[in-house]
């Protein structure tokens, strides 16, 4: 059986404005002492199934994570992205068929290295 993540992650009870860009729903914390919480309501958490969910789940996520996070830091510390001029929002808006791809068939990002 499949769960469409991009769709049950864009239902607007969970995350209003689902379509919108705003990372800042994800940052969420009740105190500044605590770290934040990448899921920071309830709703949100039962809605939220990137890596799956019970026994099953990823046993690699932890480090899909890290490498992630290392990956990005290196092309945002290298490179200057963008997006291809003829790109347009409609050709990124996404379909899914078990994972997501944009509906234009490709993502077309310009990557363009800073001068030392």
């Amino acid at each position: 059986m499949h769960t469409p993540t991009l769709t049950l992650q864009r239902n607007p009870t969970a995350f209003p404005e689902p379509d919108a860009f705003k990372p800042q729903r994800w940052l969420s914390t009740t105190s500044e002492s605590e770290k934040p919480m990448y899921a920071p309501t309830a709703e949100m958490q039962a809605h939220m199934l990137v890596w799956g969910a019970g026994e099953r789940s990823c046993l690699g996520m932890n480090m899909a994570i890290m490498e992630v996070k290392l990956m990005a830091t290196r092309v945002l510390n290298e490179f200057r992205v963008r997006v291809e001029n003829g790109q347009t929002h409609k050709d990124m808006l996404m379909c899914d068929h078990m994972i997501s791809a944009p509906r234009g068939g490709k993502g077309m990002c310009i990557f363009e290295p800073l001068k030392a």
